[in-house]
C-alpha cells in the first residue's frame, strides 16, 4: 500500500490473513433481530458496511455498541488519519480497533507532536500487529520522539513508507528500530530538491547504534532522495537481503551534482559494482527511475519476491555510468536480465554499442529499452536475433538508418507485441517488411517519424494484427515535395491502404503533418475503433467533413473520442455523436500554441445530453460557448442550463476564464451523467 509505485505493496493482501478473524462466535450477543441469525451471516452482512456505517450502526443502541466491533474486525483492517483526527477521538472507532489493524497511513500532519501522538495511541488503543505504516507529507524532525513512539509498533512492521516526506531521518536507526521491515520507501519533499546537502549526513540521534543488530531484512529500498554515495552505501551494506534497488527520480536531481571520490565520475550515482558486492542477491537495480514510466518494467514482485530467483532480473540505467561498465555489467547477467533499460543520453556520446549489442546473447529479456546510444543498425539487429522471448522494444533510432539489407537481416520476432520508435527515418515499403517480421504485434508507436511514400499500398496486409497504434509529429516525404494537393493525397492513400483491413483498437494521431479529410474518413471506417484521439488542422478539415466524419463514425465500436483543434461544434457535429450507440466519452481540447477556441453549440450540446443513452463525460477546454441560437433560454451558467434541460445530467467544472490573446472570456467544462 505504500504510495510509490516502485516497491509495489498488496495492502489487500496485508490484511486479509485469516487469523486476523475471530473463528468463534463473540459470546453474549445482543444484536436484537440478527440475533437469531447464524454467527456467519451476521459477519457476512457487516461485510458490506464501509467504517463510516459501522459508526452510524453502533449509534443505534446500547448493544450494537458493544457488539458490533466483534463482528466487524474485517472491516478495521485499514486505517487513514489525519490532523483533524488528533482533535477529537471518536470513541466508537476506538472500541472498533485492535490487533486486527493491519494497515494505518498518517496523511498532512502540520504538528509533529500529532504524528507521535497518534503513534502512541495506535498502541494503546491495542493496534499491535501492524504491518504497514505510511507517512505522507509529515514531519518528524525529533528523531528520538519518532523513534521512541514507532519501537512501539515495530515488532510485526514490514513496509514503511515516507511519502513527500519534510525531514531526515536516521535511517540506520529506524531500521534498527524496526527488525522485521522489509520494504521501505523514502520520497523527499518535492520542494526540497535544490537543498541537496539537506541528506547529505543521518540527523542527530540520541540513542545508540547497536553494530550487532545492524543487518537488516530490507529487500525492497526505493530513496528518492539526494544524499552522498557515502551515505547510501552505509544503508546498503546493512542489507544483504536486499533484492530491488530504487534510487532517486530524475524530478529530484534536476540540476543536482556530488562528486563521488570512490567511483571518478563528476555524479550522485552509486557506483553499481559496489552494490552488488554489498547486496548479492540484488536482481532489480534502477539507480535512478522516471516517475512517468514504472509501469512499463513489469511485475516487480514477479521475481524480487521469489527466494528462488538469482542474478540480476531487471536494469534501468539512465545515469552518467561509462560504457564498459555497463557492458560490463550486461556480459555478467545477460543469461538472467528479463528487462532492460538503457536511456544514455547523458553518457559520452562519441561511445560506440555497436560491439557490445553484438555480443550480447540476452535468451530471457521480455523488455528492450535503448535510448541515446550510438550503434549502427546491424548490430541492434544482430541483439533483437539473440533475444527469442522479447515482447516490448523500445528505440531511438536517430544515430542510424534502417534499410533493406539492416530489415531482412533481421529473424522474425514471434513474441514481439510492443514496439516504440523515437525519430525513424524509414520508408514506406522497409516499414512493411518491418512490421511482417513482427507478425504478432498489437502496439506501434512512431514518434518524431518521417515517412517516405513510395508505394503507400504495400500496407495494406501489414498491419492486419494491430490494436493500439499511435503516430506523434510525423512527416511525410513524397516524390513531388513541392505539390500540396499531390502530398496530401498520397497521405490520405497511405491511411485508407493501413485502415483496409485493420482491427485497430486504439488510434492516436497527434501532429500528423498533411492529416486532411480523406485519412480522417479512413480512420473512421475501421470497425474495431473503440478509443480515437486525433489533433486536426482547422484549415485541412472543414464542417461538412466534420459531419461526415462522425457519421461514419457508426459503422465503429467508439467508446472514447478525442478531438482536437475544432474550431466550430456545430448542432449537426453533436446530433450525429448523440447517435452513435456505444461512445461514453468525449473530449474537445484545444492546443494553445493555436491561440483559437472551440465554439460550442449549446444548443446542439444539449440535444446530445437528451439523445445519447450511452454518453457519461462531455469535456471541452478553452471553448466560447454560442449562447445566441433561438431557443436557448437565459442563464446565468451553463450548469443551471443542464440542470434544467438536462436533469440527467450534471456540470462538474465550469471555470471561465479571459483569453488575454484573443481578449475573449472563454470556460473549461465537465459534464458528466448522474449516478
Amino acid at each position: 500500500m505504500i504510495h510509490n509505485s516502485n516497491i509495489p505493496i498488496d495492502s489487500e493482501h496485508l490484511c486479509s490473513d485469516s487469523n486476523d478473524l475471530p473463528l468463534e462466535p463473540p459470546p453474549n450477543d445482543q444484536l436484537g433481530f440478527m440475533a437469531a441469525l447464524h454467527p456467519d451471516i451476521v459477519f457476512e452482512i457487516l461485510s458490506f458496511l464501509d467504517q463510516a456505517d459501522c459508526l452510524t450502526c453502533m449509534a443505534v443502541c446500547r448493544d450494537w455498541y458493544q457488539t458490533i466491533p466483534k463482528y466487524s474486525e474485517g472491516i478495521w483492517t485499514i486505517l487513514k488519519f489525519n490532523a483533524r483526527d488528533v482533535q477529537e477521538e471518536n470513541q466508537r472507532q476506538i472500541r472498533c480497533l485492535g490487533e486486527h489493524v493491519k494497515s494505518v497511513s498518517l496523511d498532512a500532519f502540520e504538528s509533529e507532536s500529532d504524528v507521535y501522538y497518534v503513534l502512541h495511541k495506535l498502541f494503546d488503543w491495542g493496534c499491535t500487529k501492524i504491518k504497514c505504516l505510511e507517512f505522507y507529507y509529515c514531519l518528524t524532525d525529533d528523531q528520538d520522539a519518532f523513534l521512541d513512539a514507532l519501537t512501539k509498533l515495530a515488532p510485526h512492521l514490514t513496509h514503511l513508507g515516507m511519502i513527500n516526506h519534510r525531514s531526515n531521518i536516521a535511517f540506520l536507526h529506524l531500521f534498527q528500530a524496526c527488525p522485521e521491515l522489509t520494504h521501505f520507501t523514502y520520497e523527499m519533499r518535492m520542494s526540497d530538491w535544490w537543498r541537496s546537502n539537506v541528506y547529505d549526513q543521518e540527523p542527530a540521534v540520541a540513542r545508540e547504534l547497536s553494530s550487532s543488530k545492524l543487518a537488516t531484512k530490507i529487500t525492497h529500498l526505493c530513496l528518492d532522495l539526494i544524499m552522498k554515495p557515502t551515505r547510501i552505501y552505509s544503508i546498503l551494506r546493512n542489507s544483504p537481503e536486499l533484492r530491488c534497488y530504487v534510487g532517486p527520480s530524475k524530478r529530484a536531481t534536476v540540476g543536482v551534482r556530488t562528486p563521488d571520490e570512490n567511483f571518478g565520475y563528476n555524479t550522485i550515482s552509486i557506483n553499481l559494482d559496489r552494490l552488488f558486492d554489498m547486496c548479492p542477491k540484488v536482481n532489480h537495480v534502477q539507480p535512478f527511475f522516471t516517475l512517468y514510466n514504472i509501469g512499463e518494467v513489469g511485475d516487480i514482485d514477479m521475481y524480487t519476491n521469489n527466494p528462488n530467483c538469482t542474478g540480476l532480473r531487471n536494469l534501468d540505467i539512465c545515469v552518467d555510468y561509462g560504457g564498459d561498465q555497463i557492458a560490463g555489467w550486461l556480459s555478467k547477467n545477460q543469461d538472467t536480465l528479463e528487462h532492460l533499460s538503457l536511456e544514455l543520453y547523458s553518457t559520452d556520446y562519441r561511445f560506440d554499442w555497436s560491439a557490445i549489442f553484438r555480443s550480447l546473447r540476452l535468451s530471457q529479456l521480455h523488455t528492450l529499452k535503448v535510448q541515446g546510444a550510438q550503434y549502427d543498425a546491424l548490430s541492434l539487429v544482430a541483439m533483437l536475433n539473440n533475444c527469442p522471448v522479447l515482447e516490448t522494444l523500445v528505440l531511438d533510432c536517430k544515430s542510424q538508418k534502417f534499410d533493406p539489407p539492416a530489415i531482412q537481416s533481421l529473424c522474425p520476432q514471434y513474441r514481439l507485441r510492443t514496439l516504440e520508435c523515437d525519430s525513424l527515418h524509414i520508408d514506406d515499403i522497409c516499414l512493411k517488411m518491418l512490421l511482417d517480421r513482427c507478425p504478432v504485434l498489437e502496439k506501434l508507436v512512431l514518434s518524431i517519424a518521417t515517412i517516405s511514400l513510395t508505394v503507400p499500398r504495400y500496407m495494406g496486409y501489414a498491419t492486419n494484427q494491430l490494436k493500439h497504434f499511435r503516430l506523434w509529429s510525423v512527416e511525410w516525404i513524397t516524390n513531388d515535395d513541392d505539390d500540396t494537393s499531390y502530398k496530401k493525397e498520397a497521405v490520405g492513400r497511405f491511411f485508407r491502404y493501413w485502415t483496409a483491413k485493420s482491427k485497430i483498437e486504439i488510434l492516436s494521431l497527434t501532429f500528423v503533418q498533411m492529416f486532411g479529410h480523406p485519412a480522417l474518413i479512413s480512420v473512421a471506417e475501421i470497425p474495431t475503433l473503440k478509443e480515437c484521439n486525433v489533433i486536426l488542422d482547422p484549415t485541412r478539415v472543414n464542417g461538412d467533413e466534420l459531419v461526415q466524419f462522425t457519421n461514419k463514425l457508426h459503422g465503429t465500436a467508439i467508446e472514447n473520442l478525442s478531438l482536437c483543434g475544432i474550431e466550430h461544434m456545430s448542432f449537426s457535429i453533436f446530433n450525429t455523436l448523440a447517435e452513435l450507440p456505444l461512445l461514453r466519452e468525449l473530449d474537445l481540447p484545444q492546443l494553445d500554441s493555436r491561440q483559437c477556441v472551440c465554439k460550442i453549440s449549446v444548443l446542439g450540446l444539449l440535444q446530445m445530453l437528451h439523445r445519447s443513452n450511452s454518453l457519461k463525460t462531455i469535456t471541452f477546454r478553452h471553448a466560447l460557448l454560442d449562447d445566441s441560437l433561438e431557443g436557448i433560454p437565459d442563464h446565468d451558467s451553463l450548469s443551471a442550463l443542464v440542470k434544467q434541460e438536462a436533469p440527467t445530467f450534471y456540470v462538474e467544472k465550469e471555470e471561465k476564464y479571459m483569453d488575454v490573446d484573443l481578449s475573449i472570456a472563454v470556460c473549461d467544462v465537465i459534464v458528466k451523467r448522474r449516478v
